[in-house]
């Protein structure tokens, strides 16, 4: 982890664990906006990327805060935990059960470490409108530097690592993907942003 990245840590971590609830998913989608996965720390064949640190870290003040007094559940909370245990145990079916495990591990942690913080987080409709204020403004700064690496044909983040430093080209035509893995995986955050903004429209 470069020492740009580390502070970066820092600085969302204590958000995350000072601010409102009202607020504390911006750190967390900061995170997710504005920081690659090459960033992070490994622990033996365990991988620990930027987001999965603001994950324990999200656990640690919910815990702390005892946020998690009142919380209901809900019919989807327990898909979730079904689908977790089941994307674990089908694991023994793979050629190499040790490495689906973990690879299954690390996707349980992240898919479902979110779902409950954000479950913690956002009790009403006010809470997910808020949230959904805050992604479309950090989303702002990703959408003009992807203008830019469409223009220009250089990826920013890829100061972090992670994503190179020229974009991908086919058939001629520049692929943008700012901080994500793969320009489709940046494509598809903005097909469910832009809906989604659309739908609450008429709420903001």
């Amino acid at each position: 982890m470069n020492p740009v990245a580390l502070g970066f840590l820092f600085f969302t971590g204590a958000l995350l664990l000072i601010l409102t609830r009202k607020w504390a998913p911006l750190p967390l989608l900061m995170g997710a906006c504005y920081m690659t996965q090459a960033q992070g720390i490994e622990l033996g064949p365990f991988s620990f990327p930027f987001l999965r640190l603001l994950i324990a870290i999200g656990f640690i003040r919910v815990v702390l805060k005892m946020e998690f007094i009142g919380w209901q559940w809900h019919s989807l909370d327990k898909l979730m935990i079904f689908w977790s245990i089941w994307a674990l145990f089908s694991s023994v079916w793979h050629k190499d059960p040790v490495s689906a495990l973990i690879f299954r591990l690390g996707l349980v942690y992240n898919y479902l470490g979110l779902y409950l913080i954000f479950r913690f987080f956002l009790r009403d409709m006010n809470d997910l409108i808020n949230a959904s204020k805050m992604a479309a403004i950090l989303l702002i700064p990703v959408a003009l530097e992807m203008v830019w690496e469409k223009i220009t044909a250089h990826n920013l983040f890829s100061f972090f690592g992670g994503v190179g430093a020229t974009a991908a080209i086919r058939e001629a035509h520049i692929r943008a993907q700012g901080p994500f893995m793969h320009p489709i995986l940046a494509g598809t955050v903005g097909a469910v942003i832009f809906p989604w903004m659309i739908g609450l429209w008429s709420f903001h």
